[in-house]
C-alpha cells in the first residue's frame, strides 16, 4: 500500500481562531445533545426518506453513535470547530446532503462510509457530486473502507464446463460462516457481484447462495444486455447458523470477464484486499484514509486499491483505535474512525494558514507527515522526530510526531545529545506536554512517546 503514514498526531488545545473552520459529516444519525459535542454544533439536519426496501445504510438501533464518535474525534483536535451533522444513507440522500454542504460554503466535508454496489471508474453519480465539492474548493474526506476482508476478484474460470466459476481448483463455492446470534439479529447476508467484459463485449453472470443445508437459499439473475448494468446483488436474512455457499454461473459465453464480488457483512473465504476500495474514492482531489494498527501495520480490514481506473488509494494512513466518550472502554476501530482522525488535522491546517484549499492542503499534509524511511540508528534519532507546523508569525502550534523506528526529515529532531533537555508540565489523558528548556518551545506528545523518552533520560523532570 503506497498511502503516506500519519503516527501520532500532535496538536495544542489553544488555538485561537479568526473564523472558525467549519465541517459538514455525513453519517446516517448524530446524537447533536452529546456533552462532548453539543456547543460545536451549527446544525443537525436529515435528508433520510426511511421507507420499506428502501437499500437504506442501516446498521443497528444505536446507529447515531458512530457518527457521534467521529463529531468527538474532530472536536477534540480543535476545540472551536463548528460542526455540520449531516444524516444520510441512500445514494439519494446522499447527493442531496452533499448539495446541501457545497450551498453553505463548509471547509471540509468528512464522509462515513463508501458504496461497494458501483465501478470505482468515476461514472458514478456520487463520485462526481464529491468532485462538484472539490470544484467548490471544499476538502472531501472519505475512508478506504472495511471490506478488505469481504472483496475477491478474479477473471472467470470454469475447466469442467458446467457453467459455474471456479474459485480454487474445482471448488466452486464462495463460503462464508453464520453463527447463532447472527440468526438471532436477522442481520442479513448481502452480496454484489459486478464484472467487466473485454472489447465492450456483455456477459451475462447469475448469483446464487447455497445454504447449510445444501439447497438453494436465494439467487439473482437478472438478464443482462448490452445496455445493463454489470451487477447481480443478494439480500438474504439466514435462518440457519453454519456454512453459506456463494456461487457464480454463466448464462451464455463468457468474454475474459473480471469478476467481483463483495460481501458487505461477511469475511469471504478466498478474500483479497487489493481493489477493495467503493466509491467515492475514486473522485479526483479527494482525500482518502486507511487505517493502521497499534503495530504501525496496516489493519487487515481495512480497504485499498487500485480503483477501477487505477487510483493508489489511500492516500493516508492513519491509526485508527481511538478513544471517544460515547463508546467508553471500547475503541473506536475502522477506517471511518481513521477519516475522522484526518478531518481533524486538516481543520487544524485550515486554522493555521491562509489561503488553504483541496489543491495544496494535501501538499501540506505530506510535508508535515511520517516518513517511511527506517532509522539507521535508533540510539540517535528515535522516537519523535516531530514536523513542526508554525503560523507566519513563527509562533509554534502544533507537531507531529514519529515512530522510534521511522525517520522524518523535519526541523526538529530528538537527539541523544539533547538528554536532561525536556521536562514535562501537564499530563492529560493521552496527551501530554513536553518543553524543550532551550528552545522554549511546547509540545504534545502521546504517552508512548513521553514514555520512551523518560526511559533515554531525555526528560529532567514528571
Amino acid at each position: 500500500m503506497d498511502g503516506r503514514i500519519i503516527e501520532d498526531s500532535i496538536f495544542t488545545k489553544n488555538v485561537i481562531l479568526s473564523s472558525p473552520v467549519s465541517i459538514a459529516i455525513i453519517d446516517l444519525a448524530f446524537d447533536e445533545k452529546n456533552q462532548k459535542i453539543s456547543d460545536n454544533v451549527i446544525e443537525n439536519v436529515s435528508f433520510r426518506h426511511l421507507y420499506e426496501n428502501s437499500n437504506s445504510l442501516k446498521i443497528d438501533s444505536n446507529e447515531s453513535l458512530h457518527g457521534t464518535a467521529m463529531a468527538q474525534i474532530i472536536t477534540s483536535m480543535l476545540p472551536d470547530v463548528k460542526l455540520h451533522l449531516l444524516s444520510a444513507g441512500t445514494e439519494l440522500e446522499f447527493i442531496d446532503a452533499m448539495d446541501y454542504a457545497i450551498s453553505k460554503n463548509i471547509d471540509i466535508i468528512t464522509i462515513s462510509y463508501t458504496w461497494v454496489n458501483y465501478n470505482t471508474d468515476g461514472s458514478s453519480a456520487i463520485t462526481k457530486k464529491v468532485e462538484d465539492a472539490i470544484k467548490s474548493e471544499i476538502t472531501v474526506v472519505v475512508p478506504s473502507g472495511n471490506y478488505a476482508k469481504n472483496h475477491w476478484e478474479g477473471i472467470f474460470r470454469d475447466t469442467d464446463g458446467d457453467k459455474w466459476h471456479e474459485f480454487s481448483n474445482s471448488d466452486e463455492g464462495m463460503t462464508i460462516n453464520v453463527d447463532g446470534k447472527r440468526v438471532y439479529e436477522e442481520k442479513p447476508i448481502l452480496i454484489y457481484l459486478k464484472w467487466n467484459d473485454e472489447n465492450s463485449n456483455f456477459s451475462d453472470f447469475d448469483l446464487t447462495l447455497i445454504g447449510p443445508r445444501g439447497k438453494i437459499v436465494d439467487y439473482s439473475s437478472t438478464l443482462q444486455n448490452q445496455e445493463s448494468d454489470k451487477l447481480e446483488y443478494l439480500y438474504h436474512i439466514p435462518e440457519f447458523p453454519g456454512e453459506y455457499y456463494i456461487g457464480i454461473s454463466n448464462y451464455g459465453q463468457p468474454n475474459n470477464s473480471n469478476l467481483k464480488i463483495f460481501s458487505v457483512y461477511d469475511e469471504l473465504e478466498y478474500s483479497q484486499s487489493q481493489g477493495s476500495v467503493g466509491v467515492p474514492t475514486d473522485a479526483r482531489g479527494v482525500i482518502v484514509a486507511g487505517s493502521l494498527g497499534s503495530d504501525n501495520n496496516v489493519q487487515p480490514f481495512s480497504s485499498k486499491g487500485p480503483t477501477d481506473k487505477g487510483q493508489t488509494v489511500p492516500n493516508i494512513l492513519v491509526k485508527d483505535g481511538i478513544s471517544t466518550e460515547i463508546y467508553k472502554e471500547e475503541a473506536f476501530h475502522g477506517t471511518s474512525a481513521s477519516a475522522a482522525y484526518v478531518s481533524g488535522l486538516i481543520a487544524i491546517l485550515y486554522s493555521e494558514i491562509d489561503e488553504i484549499n483541496p489543491m495544496t492542503i494535501t501538499d501540506l499534509l505530506y510535508e508535515n507527515m511520517l516518513a517511511t524511511t527506517k532509522s539507521k540508528n535508533s540510539e540517535i534519532q528515535i522516537t519523535g522526530s516531530a514536523g513542526k507546523l508554525s503560523k507566519s508569525n513563527g509562533v509554534s502550534d502544533w507537531y507531529l510526531s514519529l515512530n522510534e523506528d521511522l525517520v522524518g526529515h523535519f526541523p526538529i529532531k530528538f537527539t541523544s545529545n539533547e538528554k536532561n533537555n525536556y521536562k514535562i508540565i501537564s499530563c492529560e489523558k493521552d496527551l501530554i506536554v513536553i518543553q524543550n528548556l532551550e528552545t522554549k518551545d511546547l509540545m504534545c506528545v502521546s504517552e508512548s512517546t513521553a514514555e520512551s523518552m523518560i526511559k533515554r533520560n531525555w526528560v529532567i523532570q514528571y
